[in-house]
């Protein structure tokens, strides 16, 4: 355990990784798992966008990380969450595929996020039957020390239980 600004982190490679507490695991598990587990493997996925390309420049959209940089600044209606195992050891154990819309628009997106932020954000309002949630993803303009872009979501409204309430201004 090493020691800066008064919060204890674990090290790993000299690289600062968050402690959580058991309560707040505990926590965060007994919501997480309300969230269905994502059907079929990453590899049917995959082979699904292949072969479902309308064009040759299609053919590599699963690896295609600049259409998750389409969704960063702009509002989207995130509609439905999935939830996968992860291996990333410094990570929640899990992260989420994510269906989103843009809004005003009628291009659909499945993105992955296993942010802290993002993924808590999702949980909770799975949990609070806030689906549809009209959100802005944000990324942090300078990386951590380990090189990541923090995210989050800027909530804009929620449309869970069939009627759209927004944030007061």
């Amino acid at each position: 355990m090493a020691s800066g600004s008064g919060k204890a982190v674990a090290t790993r490679d000299a690289a600062p990784v968050p402690v959580f507490s058991e309560t707040t695991i505990r926590q965060f598990a007994e919501m997480a798992t309300m969230i269905p587990e994502s059907e079929g493997s990453g590899s049917e996925r995959i082979l699904l966008a292949i072969l479902n390309a309308d064009n040759w420049d299609a053919l590599d959209d699963p690896w295609d990380t600049e259409a998750a940089d389409e969704l960063i600044g702009v509002e989207q209606s995130i509609y439905e969450i999935m939830r996968r195992p992860s291996r990333f050891a410094d990570g929640l154990g899990m992260f989420l595929v994510i269906r989103s819309k843009l809004v005003g628009g009628d291009k659909e997106f499945v993105w992955t996020s296993s942010s802290v932020s993002v993924v808590g954000q999702l949980v909770r309002a799975y949990a609070l039957d806030a689906l549809p949630l009209v959100a802005i993803l944000r990324k942090a303009d300078q990386p951590t020390a380990n090189g990541y872009y923090p995210q989050h979501l800027e909530i804009v409204a929620s449309a869970g239980n069939g009627q759209r309430r927004d944030k007061a201004a």
